[in-house]
């Protein structure tokens, strides 16, 4: 797992050096508050797949973006952390992740709404399961913003997103996660 993130961000860097070389580009920091979250549980013991909710959590951002020539494009590159949630039942487990991504966006003709989509690699932790039963997976999201103030410097998002999971211990027993939410974000550019 540890392998595979360290590639995914040597490519990301990678392509994003490539793109800042030919255009400037700009960092975006956001806070959000994620919503509805819900972690979908499929395990190898027969008993199916069993949907759990999650509390409301906190979420970190930070972006680097380059806006093509035309305007309407923006590409780039991110992090998002996710700091840890509890499963919603009784004496339910903590559970948090980091994504790493790159990004789509595409702005509105004369408009200061945008839309997006992520794609990347997300970690997984779960309180009380040892980090080498755990395994990342698929992080992808899609959304909308628009940006506001005097120079357009701020920016509301509303994102849908799914990260994905694994854990596999030693006795055999294997479990897919794979967690959905709806995040609230404001940030600003820099």
């Amino acid at each position: 797992m540890k392998k595979l993130t360290l590639l995914f961000l040597v490519f990301m860097l990678l392509i994003s050096s490539s793109v800042m070389a030919q255009t400037r580009g700009f960092f975006e920091a956001k806070i959000g508050a994620d919503f509805l979250g819900e972690v979908d549980i499929d395990d190898n013991s027969g008993l199916g797949s069993t949907d759990l909710d999650l509390d409301t959590g906190i979420s970190l951002t930070g972006e680097y973006k380059v806006p093509m020539s035309n305007n309407r494009w923006t590409f780039g590159g991110g992090i998002n952390h996710q700091l840890e949630r509890s499963i919603d039942v009784v004496n339910g487990e903590d559970v948090n992740s980091t994504a790493f991504y790159g990004l789509a966006q595409y702005s509105l003709p004369d408009s200061p709404i945008y839309l997006l989509g992520k794609l990347g690699y997300n970690t997984f932790d779960l309180e009380g399961v040892n980090d080498d039963f755990l395994d990342g997976g698929l992080y992808y999201g899609l959304g909308a913003g628009f940006t506001f103030g005097k120079t357009n410097n701020y920016v509301f998002e509303t994102l849908y997103s799914v990260n994905n999971g694994e854990l596999e211990d030693n006795s055999g027993y294997k479990a897919d996660f794979e967690y959905s939410k709806i995040t609230m974000s404001v940030g600003m550019k820099f």
